[in-house]
């Protein structure tokens, strides 16, 4: 089986609340996420622009490089200029939304050939989900964290809240969206549930008590959490931005509110990024007992963005072997396979409760009845991280 040619589409981002439904009310079983519509951007033209339809193309594709690229100033770079000046030839769809936004949709495909021909990185769909954990001590003795609640306009006000401390949770909320939009950080808002209450308190936050912090972000299923202490004072915001990723803690302070999740998008994009010519690797999965099992894998890994073909070369005995055609380098292919927690390396310990004999209802594999054959040594090696049952 060969794929080729990938597209990441889907539903548009327009609130954090959006990521707060699919993720947190979704059962609290997502960890990395696919970016909806990474190539679809949102823009306000200038209002004096002469054209306001070229100037929307052209800030579109400039605030897609940001996106795609990980890079700030990318919009700024020399080499970058001919790919935003030819940016309409690259457009799939112009749809204005209201009398001064306009949403672009770009084609995935172009651009990607244009950054891969110049040699820049491409960051794809699936990128590490974080938890924002966002406490604000609004400068007359309200203090408050941001929920999916408190951060939605069209919220009821809680009696505890005062009106002025709403208005400026709602606009924190707001410039935080903005900014994750823009750069493509998938994040999702605490509930503040009776559960979350019991766990975990302003002080905590405000005190930088990672431990409490992180038992409290564990139930969210997560690849990261970033905790942002916000001051108002009459000079404007004094922030501090903390990032918890893969047991390293980094700290970063600020007046801006969006230097947190710039510095997010930086630290990721790095890591995530591919670039570079097509390679290929041998993928070796484990525990593939039924088709069940087989149409899981296959399923997982025909929807990662990152691939460019994914091709099966030998199936029996419960091990898949395919090679896998993709842009990135096996360092980063590892980081990508290993944010869903689909597929585990084959020395890991699953703390599921799948049993690995399961799933003979969706018809067992042909096995030649032997031991699993063991893979190659330069195999990428992992076993599907519940047999039997679908991710």
């Amino acid at each position: 089986m060969v794929r080729r040619g990938f597209e990441a589409r889907g539903p548009s981002l327009r609130t954090l609340l959006l990521l707060v439904a699919c993720t947190v009310l979704g059962g609290m079983q997502t960890r990395a996420a696919v970016f909806p519509e990474l190539y679809t951007v949102t823009v306000t033209p200038a209002p004096d622009a002469l054209d306001r339809r070229a100037e929307a193309i052209r800030l579109g594709m400039s605030q897609l490089l940001t996106r795609v690229t990980g890079r700030l100033d990318a919009r700024f770079h020399p080499a970058l200029l001919p790919l935003i000046d030819s940016a309409e030839t690259h457009m799939r769809s112009y749809n204005p939304l209201d009398r001064e936004r306009v949403r672009v949709e770009f084609i995935p495909s172009r651009v990607d050939q244009w950054l891969e021909t110049l040699g820049w990185p491409v960051w794809g769909a699936e990128r590490p989900m974080t938890l924002l954990w966002v406490a604000v001590d609004g400068g007359w003795g309200e203090r408050a964290i941001l929920t999916a609640r408190l951060a939605d306009p069209a919220t009821v006000p809680d009696e505890r809240t005062s009106p002025e401390m709403l208005e400026l949770m709602q606009a924190v909320g707001e410039e935080l969206r903005l900014a994750a939009d823009e750069r493509g950080l998938p994040l999702t808002l605490p509930t503040m549930d009776a559960l979350d209450v019991q766990s975990i308190s302003f002080v905590d936050l405000w005190g930088g008590f990672d431990e409490r912090i992180a038992r409290a972000s564990s139930r969210y299923r997560v690849d990261a959490h970033l905790v942002v202490r916000v001051r108002v004072s009459d000079v404007g915001y004094e922030v501090r931005s903390t990032l918890v990723h893969e047991e390293a803690i980094r700290v970063v302070t600020s007046r801006g509110l969006r230097d947190g999740l710039d510095w997010l998008a930086d630290d990721f994009a790095a890591e995530f990024s591919m670039a570079g010519g097509r390679r290929s690797f041998p993928l070796t999965v484990l525990d593939v007992g039924s088709l069940t099992d087989y149409g899981a894998v296959m399923t997982y890994l025909e929807a990662l963005s990152v691939l460019d073909s994914v091709e099966v070369e030998t199936l029996g005995g419960r091990v898949l072997d395919v090679r896998l055609t993709t842009r990135s380098e096996e360092d980063v292919l590892r980081r990508l396979l290993a944010l869903d927690g689909v597929l585990l390396p084959a020395d890991a310990v699953d703390g599921g409760d799948g049993d690995a004999d399961s799933g003979s209802d969706s018809g067992a594999l042909p096995s030649p009845g032997e031991l699993p054959q063991l893979p190659q040594s330069d195999s990428l090696t992992y076993r599907l991280a519940r047999p039997g049952i679908g991710p």
